[in-house]
């Protein structure tokens, strides 16, 4: 329910805020989070979402259309996501983005990332970066249609103080990490690229100014 969700508030300030600065936002909807029970529950958040918050001029739009990541979206088969896009956003009037390792979800939505790239410490990142770049650009041509590629970097990870049986740690390398990372990430040739993360120090991921780093990974940034 809207008026239980701090995230509803929050992100009306954050909007407003970021038009005062030239940002813009965009939302990334965690499809196995708390306030949403059901695929009704999604669908009534995205046409909340639709209907509201993407019309502030400090959301994100890419030619024009507002901008949703979607993370977890495996929780609904492809056949519940076409029903939610067909009842939220027939005429593809929005940019949706979906997750994974699998790129099949490509048939209803609009664009692929990853959120992690240290997931699997034994494979490079450049091979990864390449690797589903291929398949989204593969899952384009078969489908016949446009799909957007979003590489991802990230300065490392570790998430060992947590409550996690399968945590772990790729270091940052002073740096030396993200700048692969970046590189990689580039050499893909992706449409767009995304950064995890900005402030997510449970995992490890920020580049936020910090008591461990300074400025030094918004100043590689």
């Amino acid at each position: 329910r809207v008026e239980n969700n701090q995230t509803e508030t929050n992100l009306r300030a954050l909007l407003d805020e970021a038009a005062a600065r030239g940002f813009r936002i965009a939302v990334d909807v965690e499809v196995a989070g708390p306030f949403f029970g059901s695929a009704g529950d999604v669908q009534g958040a995205l046409a909340t979402l639709l209907a509201t918050h993407a019309q502030h001029p400090a959301y994100l739009r890419s030619d024009g259309k507002p901008v949703i990541f979607f993370w977890r979206q495996q929780r609904f088969n492809l056949g519940t996501w076409q029903g939610i896009r067909n009842a939220v956003d027939p005429n593809h009037g929005s940019v949706w983005i979906e997750e994974g390792i699998d790129v099949s979800p490509l048939s209803v939505f609009d664009g692929h990332h990853l959120y992690s790239v240290t997931w699997n410490p034994q494979t490079d990142m450049a091979t990864t970066a390449r690797k589903f770049a291929t398949r989204t650009r593969s899952q384009a041509a078969k489908l016949g249609a446009p799909k957007v590629y979003v590489a991802t970097v990230m300065p490392g990870y570790n998430d060992t103080k947590l409550p996690r049986g399968n945590a772990f740690a790729v270091g940052r390398e002073d740096g030396a990490y993200y700048a692969r990372s970046w590189q990689a990430a580039i050499n893909a040739a992706p449409d767009w690229i995304i950064i995890t993360s900005f402030n997510e120090f449970p995992e490890g991921t920020y580049i936020e100014p910090s008591q461990a780093y300074g400025t030094k990974y918004l100043e590689l940034t």
